[in-house]
């Protein structure tokens, strides 16, 4: 079993990022990506796969304690590194402290600030909320909102302490992690998985940025951590019961799907958990407590919006694309694209952007987060085999049901192929990465060298359908 993430699955990793970042640019030479793009994705992959060797490596020896100390101070520093980094970079390229083209974000902003306003005239913060957005938002738009005007009510509207808020829930995202990996792999697992998720650009961008994500990504992973702890008590206590509920309640604020799913998981690990304490009547009265809670909570207009996804979720995703590929310099080849076309890729997608493309600065920003995506999926899809080869699955059974069944519903929604979309469930897919390492042996090195070519070959023909989807 591997300890940690060895050096033959860096060093090749690298080393096939480098050809398929030389060999796209090169062909398509009139697109190419500019170099802050190019050392943006150099420092990503790099940094990933070298630290998450040497670290990994480094850190098997260390006691439960004073790893936790290590990973939150070493996922703290590099989110605040980059949150005062990106601030002034945004600032140079784009005139104000936000990303490329910050539609969603720059509204958050300005609709806090101007809620801080009405608050302190006398208005209640949820009143002040829906004035600010014009009386246009809904349930799973509040929680964002709510959450950034009260923390500008105590900041003073900073811009910087927001982030650096951001950079300690995405610290303490990272120790909730290990938490949950501990309780249900060997230790050096654990570890291994945890790094990954202290590494991973996609998950330290985000703090730079006033997006949901990270916020979003803390209360899904604590709801999780939360969920798997109460199934693994051989009493159920009531209390911590009901905060685990509470908490998957507020999923519903940031987005209705991940609240649907992360409920959804929480009844699959009640039905087929495989704890021998958890005999036929706990999981009777678990499964009637959530039944009756879910009755009582799920009215109103989170039933409406749920229903909405469910009865609307393919004809969602026909008009989406429909509209993706006939808006100006919208890629025609989207009109093509369904559910059925993304599941077998699910685990895998997005792929890397490595071409200079109008408006997707982001994704060129973190092309290198993706293409380590992309290969650590071979890892993930590694584990969930081995999983179900071994009859282990029941074991792991809430990973399994939170990871697969939400980016089941993102194929066949209208953002399977969004990074952004795929965050939420990004920790728990870096867990079973690093459960796939471990299990990996040196007659597996020939599979993940095949692996690292299609990618390669992925990253061209995506490139092309980029460009020739264009008309360009």
């Amino acid at each position: 079993m591997n300890n940690y993430l060895p050096k033959y699955f860096s060093k090749n990793a690298i080393f096939a990022y480098l050809i398929a970042l030389v060999l796209v640019n090169f062909i398509f030479v009139k697109f190419a990506m500019s170099m802050q793009f190019v050392i943006f994705g150099i420092v990503e992959v790099v940094l990933f796969f070298y630290l998450g060797t040497y670290i990994s490596k480094l850190t098997i020896q260390y006691t439960d304690r004073n790893f936790v100390k290590y990973i939150f101070l070493l996922a703290f520093s590099l989110r605040v590194v980059y949150v005062v980094f990106s601030y002034f970079y945004f600032i140079y390229y784009t005139g104000i402290p936000f990303e490329y083209h910050s539609a969603d974000a720059y509204i958050y902003h300005i609709s806090a600030a101007d809620a801080c306003r009405h608050v302190s005239s006398g208005m209640g913060i949820i009143d002040a909320v829906k004035f600010s957005y014009g009386g246009r938002i809904g349930l799973s738009d509040m929680g964002y909102p709510v959450y950034l005007t009260l923390l500008y009510l105590v900041t003073g509207k900073s811009i910087m302490i927001a982030r650096l808020v951001k950079a300690i829930l995405g610290a303490y995202t990272c120790v909730l992690i290990y938490r949950l990996a501990r309780r249900n792999f060997e230790e050096s697992i654990a570890k291994m998985g945890t790094l990954f998720c202290v590494l991973m650009p996609n998950m330290i961008y985000y703090c730079g940025v006033h997006l949901k994500e990270i916020e979003m990504l803390f209360l899904l992973v604590l709801f999780i951590e939360r969920t798997d702890f109460v199934l693994k008590q051989k009493h159920i206590p009531l209390h911590k019961l009901a905060f685990t509920f509470l908490l998957g309640l507020t999923l519903f604020t940031f987005r209705t799907v991940l609240g649907m799913v992360a409920f959804l998981a929480l009844f699959v690990a009640i039905i087929f958990n495989e704890e021998r304490h958890i005999d036929f009547w706990k999981k009777s009265l678990l499964t009637v407590i959530s039944t009756i809670f879910a009755l009582i909570m799920f009215t109103g207009n989170i039933a409406e919006e749920s229903n909405v996804i469910v009865e609307n979720a393919s004809t969602i995703q026909v008009n989406n694309m429909e509209w993706r590929a006939n808006r100006e310099d919208g890629n025609r080849f989207a009109r093509y694209a369904s559910g059925t076309l993304f599941l077998p890729v699910i685990f895998t997608i997005p792929f890397p952007t490595m071409l200079d493309i109008p408006t997707h600065e982001q994704q060129q920003m973190l092309h290198g987060g993706n293409y380590i995506k992309n290969i650590m999926s071979i890892f993930v899809i590694f584990a969930l085999l081995m999983m179900i080869i071994r009859k282990e699955w029941r074991k792991y059974i809430l990973l399994i049901a939170i990871t697969c069944g939400y980016l089941i519903v993102i194929a066949f929604s209208s953002f399977a192929h969004s990074e952004r979309f795929h965050l939420p469930v990004l920790p728990f897919s870096m867990i079973l990465a690093a459960y796939g390492v471990s299990l990996t042996q040196s007659k597996h090195k020939k599979y993940y060298v095949l692996w690292l070519c299609a990618m390669i070959f992925a990253d061209i023909l995506w490139s092309w359908i980029q460009i020739k989807g264009r008309g360009w």
